[in-house]
C-alpha cells in the first residue's frame, strides 16, 4: 500500500504531519513524499522515499486549521486540534476515526537523533563551548499570524533581562530574518550576529545540546517534539492556542494569559500542561515567563523528568494558588506549604499511590478558600498512575467534583458517608486526606476522629495522613484535627509538618 503525498507546509506543520504519517507506517503503508528540501530531515525517522512534484498519482495534503474550541472540548480534544482533524482526512486513507486515533497520535515519539550528522553536532558544540550553562534558546518572532503570536520588541528585551536575573547561563536568540531586538551582554548571543544562519538539521542539533527552548507558536516549538529538550510554549491569544495547534508533550509547559483564555484553560490545562499568567502586553508577561522558565531549568519537584511540564503546572497550583485566605482559625493560612510537603513525600514514598480523601471539592477554582484538593491530588495521580478516591455525603458536591475532574482518569468520586466508607474500604491506603465536615458544623472535631479511627486499619508503615484546617494554638491543636492529631500521636505517629494543615507519619 503506497501513499504518494505532496506536503509543502511550514516547519511546524511538517513536524506534526510526521507524527500522523507514523500512524500509517505502523499499519504497513509505504510513504512516498514530495516536500521542501529544507524540511526533509523532519521525515527521516519514517524512512520515506522522496519523490518529484511530477510523480504519477501525487496527491496534495491541505492540512487545514481546526474550529474554535468550545465547552465540549474536554470530551473531544481531537475535534479542535489541527493534527487531530487531519489524522485521517483526505487524501489520506481512512484507518479509523480521529477519536479512535487520538491517543495513539499523542503517544508517538519519533527519534530524530540518528539522522543528525556529526558535522551538525560539531558545529553546535563549537558555538556553545564558551558559553555558560544552562543554554536557553528563545524564539520570539515567527513568520505567520504575527498579530496573534509574536512578542513585542520591548517585551522581548524585558524577558532577556528577567531570564538573565534568574540563571547563570546563556540566552541564544533564534532569529533567521534579523528581526528581534539585541541586548549587549556576554551571556546573550544572537544566532546570525554571533554565529551563522542555520538549517533545520543544525537547529535540531542545537536543541539536543541546549537546556531549554522558549518559543512562540512556530516551527521550533513543534520541532522540539522530535527531541528531548524541555520547552516553554508561549500562547498569548485564543486564536492560536495549545489545544488547537500542538500535540500534548510531557516535557512542555504552555504559558497562556489567565483572563483572555480562562474557560479554555479549565478544559484543557491538564492534558496540555497549561500555566496561567497575568495579561501583560499583548498577552505576554516577561516576569511570569522568566519564573516558569527558571522552574523548568531547576527540574521537577513532584514528578519525574519526563513530566517536567506537568510538574511546573503543579508548582503553580501549590506554590502560587494554594496560599490561602486568613480565616477564623488563623491569620496565616500556609496551605501551600502543607501541600508542597505532601507532594514531595508522595514522590519519595510511592510509585502509584492510593490517595483517599474525605470531603470533595465543591466550588469553582476555590484554591485559596478550601484548597481544591480533589483536583490537585487528581492531577498528581494522573501522572503517577495511582488512584485518587474522594468520598462525600453531599450528592451535589459529588456531581460538581465529577464534572470538574472529568479530564482525570485517576479520580473516583463516591457519594457516601465518609466514616462508613473508610470502615469498609478494604485496601491499603497510602495517603489519607481528612477534609470533610466544615469547622462551623457542631461536632466536626469528633467526626474527624471517627474518620481516622475508621481508616486506621488500612494504613501501613509508609502511609501519610494529612488533616486540613488543623493548626496549633496555645499548647493544643485546633480545627478539624483537634482530636484526631493527638489520637494519632498516641498511636505512635509523629508530626511531619503542622501549619494550616497537619501531616502525620509513622516513619
Amino acid at each position: 500500500m503506497n501513499l504518494n503525498l505532496w506536503f509543502d507546509h511550514g516547519l511546524g506543520d511538517c513536524a506534526n504531519f510526521a507524527q500522523i504519517l507514523q500512524l500509517y507506517k505502523r499499519r504497513g503503508y509505504v510513504i512516498n513524499l514530495h516536500c521542501a528540501d529544507d524540511k526533509a530531515i523532519v521525515f527521516a525517522p519514517l524512512e520515506v522515499t522522496r519523490i518529484p512534484v511530477d510523480h504519477p498519482g501525487l496527491e496534495y495534503v491541505r492540512f487545514p486549521e481546526s474550529g474554535d474550541p468550545n465547552p465540549d472540548i474536554a470530551d473531544q480534544f481531537w475535534l479542535y486540534n489541527k493534527s487531530g482533524i487531519n489524522a485521517a482526512g483526505a487524501p489520506l486513507p481512512e484507518i479509523g476515526s480521529p477519536q479512535e486515533l487520538w491517543n495513539e497520535l499523542c503517544s508517538i515519539r519519533l527519534n530524530i537523533t540518528p539522522h543528525i550528522g556529526a558535522e551538525h553536532r560539531r558545529l553546535v558544540e563549537d558555538f556553545l563551548r564558551p558559553l555558560p550553562r544552562p543554554i536557553v534558546l528563545l524564539h520570539s518572532i515567527c513568520n505567520t499570524f504575527a498579530d496573534w503570536k509574536n512578542m513585542p520588541p520591548d517585551v522581548a528585551v524585558e524577558l532577556y533581562k528577567e531570564l538573565l536575573d534568574r540563571m547563570d547561563g546563556s540566552l541564544v536568540l533564534l532569529d533567521w530574518d534579523n528581526r528581534v531586538p539585541r541586548l549587549a551582554n556576554w551571556r546573550v548571543r544572537h544566532m546570525t550576529d554571533d554565529w551563522q544562519w542555520i538549517e533545520v538539521p543544525t537547529l535540531i542539533a542545537l536543541m539536543q545540546q541546549a537546556d531549554l527552548l522558549i518559543s512562540v507558536d512556530s516551527g521550533p516549538l513543534h520541532l522540539a517534539r522530535l527531541t528531548n529538550i524541555p520547552v516553554v510554549g508561549l500562547f498569548p491569544t485564543l486564536n492560536k492556542y495549545p489545544c488547537r495547534v500542538s500535540l500534548p508533550r510531557g516535557r512542555t509547559v504552555n504559558v497562556v494569559p489567565h483572563e483572555i483564555t480562562r474557560e479554555c484553560n479549565r478544559m484543557t490545562r491538564i492534558l496540555y500542561n497549561i500555566v496561567e499568567s497575568h495579561e501583560g502586553e499583548r498577552g505576554f508577561d516577561p516576569v511570569f515567563i522568566a519564573d516558569v522558565s527558571a522552574r523548568m531549568l531547576t527540574g521537577p519537584r513532584y514528578l519525574s523528568p519526563g513530566y517536567i511540564g506537568a510538574d511546573v503546572q503543579l508548582q503553580q497550583f501549590v506554590l502560587d494558588w494554594e496560599r490561602g485566605h486568613p480565616n477564623s482559625l488563623t491569620d496565616y493560612n500556609d496551605r501551600h506549604r502543607g501541600y508542597d510537603i505532601l507532594l514531595r513525600e508522595i514522590r519519595s514514598r510511592f510509585d502509584r499511590p492510593t490517595i483517599v480523601e474525605t470531603g470533595c471539592i465543591r466550588g469553582e477554582e476555590d484554591w485559596r478558600g478550601t484548597g481544591f484538593g480533589t483536583y490537585l491530588l487528581g492531577a498528581v495521580n494522573d501522572k503517577l498512575g495511582g488512584e485518587t478516591i474522594s468520598v462525600d455525603n453531599d450528592a451535589g458536591n459529588c456531581d460538581f467534583a465529577r464534572r470538574t475532574t472529568a479530564q482525570m482518569k485517576s479520580v473516583s468520586i463516591i457519594n457516601q458517608d465518609s466514616v462508613g466508607f473508610l470502615s469498609d474500604f478494604g485496601l491499603p491506603i497510602d495517603v489519607l486526606v481528612l477534609d470533610s465536615m466544615d469547622t462551623w458544623v457542631p461536632g466536626y472535631e469528633d467526626h474527624a476522629l471517627r474518620e481516622i479511627r475508621a481508616g486506621f486499619k488500612w494504613l501501613h508503615e509508609r502511609s501519610v495522613v494529612i488533616i486540613d484546617d488543623t493548626t496549633y494554638h496555645k499548647r493544643s491543636f485546633v480545627g478539624k484535627g483537634a482530636l484526631a492529631v493527638p489520637w494519632l500521636i498516641n498511636q505512635g505517629w509523629k508530626l511531619l509538618h503542622s501549619g494550616y494543615q497537619t501531616i502525620c507519619i509513622l516513619r
